[in-house]
């Protein structure tokens, strides 16, 4: 795995999984690339009705959840 992904636990029920599982099988993708897929296209819906994320807007609380190192 490339230094820049970001690795978590992800919990839900084991309805919601199997289901997930199904459909994204069907797509021919992953588990990993369709919750990839899904957060993207989040990203793009939110930023359609709220416009661009800029890092500035984002960069502070990144930091504060270990997600970006601090700079020096």
């Amino acid at each position: 795995m490339s230094d820049d992904k970001l690795r978590f636990t992800f919990r839900v029920s084991k309805d919601v999984w199997a289901k997930f599982a199904y459909i994204i099988e069907k797509d021919g993708v992953n588990k990993n690339k369709g919750i990839e897929v899904l957060v993207k296209r989040h990203i793009a819906r939110f930023e359609e009705k709220y416009g661009p994320i800029a890092y500035e807007d984002m960069a502070e609380w990144a930091r504060e959840e270990g997600i970006v190192k601090k700079q020096r």
